[in-house]
């Protein structure tokens, strides 16, 4: 269901009742009707979380794992927009058999579970005051969108013992590694294709953690490597953190060691030159710890290097003029490049505040066809959602556009 927006404009209506959505946000931009029927969900997501110890309590913050829409009425339908903070989404969880729970809302305040609903909720917050009398999950209701959205969730929740994150390998079948390939213990690595992180070690789609889309180059999802783990049949395993910086930042799980899904997100060899793609540039340092900011290259510029250092667990180019950037494979990519400069409009388009396309800059931001512009900044939408796939955007001046090359005509490259 991503792209809807882009390939069915004239949409008004949906059915997905009683199916295990937990996101809803595909729909923004639409003008909905009365008719539209996203309730009776049924939602179950997988966490891990470590025990606490035997002495003291121990307090977990639990992402609310839904998202919705806000729905405002206007000329006959309702119109959906992105509800970050959650405002218009309620959320009321059950009490657990163990521990307790109650709200933290977007804001920080804190709220108990008195029975009621709540919106604007991010977390629950559980607390817990044994290792032996745990939680296996919790269960929660919820009602948004104008009450055309809602359903039931369980957050399932896989304990593991301090010092023994996924498990560890108390399984005598089980060796840790050192290296891997290209890939050491403690190093950055890259999701390349779509993959999944998983609770144990032999791979079992009931015991999922995270999905991670295929992105664009500029947001793959990364993780630290916290263990690689060998068993007896000699499958190879990484037991990683998230790095991205969304919302899954600090989730833990296994995903494949195989290079045609991840790798080093680092680079390891020295390439004659290089090409800035991060959308919002790199800076040169006169240290290769990134102190001492000495010039800054925007997006599509080409850099001569002379060579590469290692950093902790990371590398940097080192450029003619002896400065430092960063080697990392989102951020610059080897050799040459290209990226447009100038296009033309081949049809008219309108005109958003975000990548996302969610927001007109104003109800009149539409630029007519024929109209040549320059390019400011190449980015993809959903950039913070490691769950869905981007879809190419410009920055020109005045906002955000459409990348597809229907409506636009590229005149010059950098």
């Amino acid at each position: 269901m991503k792209g809807l927006k882009d390939r069915y404009p004239n949409l008004h209506v949906y059915n997905v009742a009683n199916n295990n959505i937990n996101d809803i946000s595909f729909m923004a931009g639409y003008e909905l009707s009365s008719n539209t029927d996203a309730t009776g969900q049924k939602y179950t997501s997988t966490i891990t979380l470590e025990k606490p110890t035997q002495i003291g309590s121990r307090t977990y913050k639990i992402l609310v794992p839904i998202t919705s829409l806000n729905y405002e009425y206007q000329n006959g339908y309702y119109v959906g927009s992105p509800d970050p903070q959650a405002d218009s989404l309620a959320v009321k969880a059950t009490a657990p058999t163990n521990g307790t729970l109650a709200y933290e809302k977007f804001s920080g305040e804190s709220l108990p579970l008195d029975g009621n609903s709540n919106d604007g909720i991010k977390y629950f917050t559980l607390n817990v005051t044994s290792a032996t009398s745990l939680p296996d999950e919790l269960d929660y209701q919820w009602n948004g969108a104008q009450g055309q959205f809602s359903g039931s969730g369980v957050i399932k929740i896989n304990w593991t013992t301090p010092g023994q994150q996924g498990g560890g390998t108390s399984n005598p079948d089980v060796t840790e590694l050192t290296r891997y390939g290209s890939v050491e213990k403690g190093s950055i690595i890259q999701a390349t294709k779509h993959i999944y992180t998983y609770q144990k070690m032999m791979f079992n789609p009931k015991q999922r953690v995270t999905s991670y889309a295929n992105k664009a180059r500029v947001n793959r999802p990364m993780f630290k490597v916290l263990k690689i783990e060998k068993n007896s049949n000699g499958r190879v395993r990484f037991f990683v953190k998230d790095v991205t910086h969304t919302k899954t930042d600090g989730q833990t799980g296994y995903v494949t060691a195989n290079t045609q899904y991840v790798l080093p997100a680092y680079y390891q060899s020295v390439p004659q030159q290089i090409t800035v793609l991060a959308p919002a540039g790199v800076n040169a340092y006169q240290a290769k710890n990134l102190s001492g900011k000495v010039k800054h290259y925007r997006q599509g510029e080409v850099l001569q290097v002379k060579g590469i250092v290692d950093y902790q667990k990371t590398t940097r180019f080192e450029l003619s003029d002896g400065s430092y950037v960063t080697a990392n494979r989102n951020l610059v990519k080897f050799g040459k490049q290209p990226f447009a400069e100038t296009i033309r409009l081949k049809q008219k388009v309108k005109v958003y505040r975000d990548a996302n396309l969610t927001k007109l800059t104003s109800k009149k931001a539409v630029i007519k066809k024929g109209t040549k512009l320059t390019i400011q900044r190449l980015v993809y939408s959903n950039a913070d959602d490691v769950s869905k796939k981007g879809t190419k955007r410009y920055l020109v001046n005045g906002g955000y556009i459409t990348g597809n090359r229907y409506f636009r005509q590229v005149l010059t490259m950098k």
